[in-house]
Parts: C-alpha cells; structure tokens; sequence
C-alpha cells in the first residue's frame, strides 16, 4: 500500500526536564515518525485511472494518492477521495485505509471519524499495521467510538506486532503512563526500542527520555544523548529539544548552552514550538545567546499561542516585570489565568499571588487561598505554605485552624519538611487539632532527619520533657547540640538550660551563660532573660559585656 505522504498516528511524549523559568517540564503534543520519501518519478495518473476503471482496486488507491499529494499533477482531495472508495469497493484494504484517514482527518470530504473506524477495522483485520494503530487513537481519544484506553491498547498491540513503529511507540507511551493497561516503565523502554529500531524516530526519543531519567531503564544520560542525537538526524525534532535539553543541562555531556541554543532553534524554525518556547528561556536569562527579553517574549508568545501553556507564565512574568515588553499587569494576570487553566501549576500560583497583593486584578483574599489550596492539592508544597501563610497572618481571611492543618499537610506529603514540622508544633500544642504528642514527635522526627534544625530543636524538647514518648535527656541533649552547632540559636538556649540543670549533661553554668550569650545575641529573647537571670545570681561570665 502506498502511504499518504504526511504520516499520523502519533502521540508526543514529554521533553527531558529543561531549565525553565518558572516550571521544570515542557508538556507533550502529537509527532510523527520519520517520514517516508515520495517515489522518484511521478505516477502516470491517466494510466492508472484507466486501470481502475477496469476494476483494478491498486491501480484506484495509487491513483487517489497521486491526486492526495499532488504528485504528477494539480492536488485534488475530493477526487482522491472517490478513488480510495472506488478501491476499498473493490476488495483494496490499502484503499479502504486511505480512505479511513481521509475521513478521520476531514480532507476532501466532512470529517467523520465515525466512518471512518470500521474501515480502519477492517483494513487492520487484513494486517495493515498503520490501520490498527489509527484505530488505536480514536478508542483512545474517544473519536468516532467509545472511549476505551484498553481497547486502545489492544490495537496499538496488533500494530507493533504487526512490524508498525508508530504501533510500537503508542503502546511504549500506554505502558509509560498506565493508560489502558497496568504501568510498566520497563514494557515501556522495550516498545521504544522496538519503534526506534523500526526507524520510528520518535521511540528513540522516548527510550532517551527514560535513559535520562533512569524510569524502567538504568539511568544512563549518555546513552540518552546518543539516542536523541539519533531522533534528531532523523527529523524527530522532539528529539532536537530533548538533545537540546541535555547540552544546556551539561547532563551526558559537557554544558553547552550555544549549541542547546542552536538545536532549539533548528526546532523552532520547524515549526516545533517546544523548540521555541526553550529559545525562549535561553533569550530571557542570557545562557548560550546575548540576553534579549523581546526576543524572548516573541518566543514565548509563539509558543503559549500554539498551545505550550507553560510559555504563558513565562510570558506574564515578562509581562509583570516589564522585561522585553511594557509592564502591563492584566496582560500578565490574563497569561497566569490561561495557564492556571490548563493544568500549569505555577500558573496558578502567580495568579494567586495577583489575587493576593491586587496585582493587576482586584484584590481577594478567598480566592488567592483558594487557588493556593488548588495548587497544594495539585503537589506544590510551596503552594501549601503560602496558602498557610496567609492562614496564619490573617490576611483578609478568617481563621481556619483545619484548613491550615490541611495545608502542612499537603506541604509536608509533598516533601516540605517546614510543613512536617508545623504540623508537628499543631500537633504538639493541641492547636486547632486535637492533642497527639506522638504524631507530633514523629513529624518533628521527620524534619529534624531532613535537616530542619527548629524541627530538631522541639524533638529534643519533647524527649527532655517525655511528650510523646518516653524521656530521654542525653538524646534531647545531642539534638540541642545538632542544631546550635549548625547555627540554630534557638538550639542554643535549649542547651544552655539542659547544661545549667545539669539535665542530660554535666551541670556547667559557666558554659551555660556562654550559650545563653551565643544565643541571646542571635535573636532569642528567653535567652537573654536566662543570661540576665544568672548575671543577678553572680554566675562567672554571666554578666560580660554583650
């Protein structure tokens, strides 16, 4: 069967993590595989006109896609059309699946999708592998059939096992996302391996994208780099950007933002608006090209309007720092509503902040924690503590001691250890939740493990005093120390008590003061009350000059 000369049937996956301005990933769109090379010579349409008309289906399905891809003569659709049902009438499954695509894709004649599934069922029933794979897409997308990602699955199966690349790819991107079928990144690499060695393009740059992360695949950006160099000489211009991505990252290969630059490019200049939109980012901060924000924000404005939602942001921000374009706050607020709308959570996050400060729309409160709320939700620990931020301080908004124990929360789910240990301290008082020093100790475990010294400090006030689990001085003791060694004062004043009392640790007012001293100097006030309290008591050094 001859194909039609653009191909279809493919999904884009997403592009390697790139250094964004305000976001880390670039979304995903549909991307062909390579395309195949039209024949030499052009078709004699006459011939095969008179060979169809003498029942000949082949000749009626080669002549159509002459008349298609305006090879051999004017380009004419609607006759095309009429040529692929004169050879699916005659038996022509190639036919009958040129036919399908051309009522799929509404060229020459209104859009069906609904007549156009049981022509690519029955051309798939005979083996054609680009015809189950087409089918494939409308039960995924719901085109023409019901939605069913499982029969999705099924088809794009029957296709990459009938030799199909894009079958190959489409089932990957299935296996990779658990769409239809159980997730299994490691099913996933070996269908990307199938589609890019059946010259799929597009697979070797989504078994690159699993490479770079180490997904299903030992992590190996080098062996990344090698396959989207090969999706890029291949046309896949995903691949283009995804190699990109890795010589402005320096990840597999030594940094390079001018060369990253130079492939972006390649890509945008294809019409790739990934492509574009990372340019974009090399303009706005000056990495592998002269800083040019104008030039950055044509970038991103090409982008966001193709769809890259993401890009919006980054164009708002120029828009509300006055970078490249004139500082205009509704436009930037318009941009971060538009992305907040399609699922950018940092879209949304400067639209709430807009909402928060009254920053080109009207101020408001409810709606700014709102969106700070939709944001924690969507995994955004900063999000989550913003939105407690504004609980706490009350901005504009009532107290909501539940709500706020919600969003530490979700900060704390979402690996904020400042969110694990204020949640802790509400645990710990009994604050808006109810009392449950264990739960309390355990979060302050949390955090003090990560790193979070004020966590460490209440651990270690809550082992010295026995809340929530039984008392433990000399431990209390090692976590004051932890803390007021790595410059937490707060840490301090705790282990000059404990060394005052002797409480843990050999008694020592001398070397108590010196820690109420260190302590009462970096800013905490119960220190200096100590220091003063043991200077009255005539204790040595207490009472040198602060």
């Amino acid at each position: 069967m001859l194909p039609l000369s653009t191909p279809h049937g493919l999904r884009r996956r997403a592009v390697v993590p790139a250094l964004l301005a305000g976001a880390l990933t670039l979304l995903g769109l549909r991307a062909p595989c390579a395309a195949q090379p039209a024949p030499a010579a052009p078709p004699d349409r006459a011939a095969l006109e008179r060979l169809c008309a003498r029942g000949n289906g082949s000749a009626c399905r080669e002549a159509g896609v002459a008349f298609a891809e305006g090879r051999g003569g004017a380009r004419d659709e609607a006759h095309a059309v009429a040529l692929f049902r004169r050879a699916c009438a005659r038996r022509d499954h190639g036919g009958c699946y040129n036919l399908a695509t051309m009522l799929d894709d509404g060229r020459g004649v209104a859009a069906d999708p609904a007549r156009a599934a049981p022509l690519y069922t029955l051309a798939c029933s005979f083996g054609d592998a680009a015809a189950c794979n087409r089918l494939g897409l409308l039960f995924q997308d719901g085109r023409g059939v019901a939605r069913d990602e499982a029969a999705a699955v099924l088809r794009f199966g029957q296709a990459c096992f009938g030799g199909g690349g894009a079958g190959c790819y489409n089932l990957a991107g299935m296996y990779e996302d658990g769409r239809g079928v159980a997730r299994d990144e490691a099913l996933a690499a070996r269908h990307y391996q199938d589609a890019c060695n059946r010259g799929c393009t597009a697979g070797c740059t989504g078994l690159g994208r699993l490479h770079d992360a180490g997904r299903g695949v030992p992590r190996n950006p080098e062996f990344a780099l090698a396959l989207f160099r090969q999706a890029c000489d291949g046309h896949d211009l995903l691949g283009c950007v995804n190699l990109g991505a890795l010589y402005e990252a320096g990840r597999g290969v030594a940094a390079d933002p001018a060369a990253a630059a130079t492939l972006y490019q390649q890509a945008c200049d294809a019409h790739e608006v990934q492509g574009c939109g990372a340019l974009g980012r090399l303009y706005d901060t000056g990495r592998g090209v002269s800083a040019d924000p104008a030039r950055a924000a044509a970038l991103y404005r090409q982008a966001c309007d193709a769809g890259r939602h993401a890009m919006c942001l980054n164009l708002g921000q120029l828009y509300e720092s006055g970078r490249g374009v004139a500082t205009d706050l509704a436009a930037a607020t318009a941009l971060f509503r538009r992305a907040c709308a399609h699922d950018v959570g940092a879209g949304c996050a400067a639209l709430a902040a807009a909402h928060e400060t009254g920053r080109g729309v009207p101020a408001d409160a409810a709606r700014a924690l709102q969106l700070y709320e939709q944001v924690c939700q969507a995994g955004d620990a900063d999000g989550c503590l913003r939105g407690a931020a504004m609980l706490t301080a009350g901005r504009a908004v009532p107290a909501d001691p539940p709500r706020l124990a919600r969003l530490y929360q979700g900060a704390c789910n979402h690996g904020s250890l400042a969110g694990c240990s204020n949640l802790g301290r509400m645990y710990d008082e009994g604050a808006g939740v109810a009392a449950n020093p264990a739960l309390a100790t355990a979060l302050y475990q949390r955090a003090c493990n990560g790193g979070f010294l004020w966590a460490c400090c209440n651990l270690g006030a809550m082992l010295s005093a026995g809340r929530g689990g039984p008392r433990n001085p000399p431990m209390a003791v090692a976590l004051f120390q932890q803390a007021c060694s790595q410059g937490e004062m707060l840490g301090c004043s705790h282990l000059g008590v404990m060394t005052e009392r002797g409480t843990g640790v050999t008694a020592d007012p001398a070397a108590a003061a010196a820690l109420f001293r260190q302590a009462c100097a970096g800013g905490v006030s119960a220190a200096c009350e100590h220091l003063a309290r043991l200077c009255r008591d005539g204790v040595t050094g207490a009472c040198a000059p602060r």
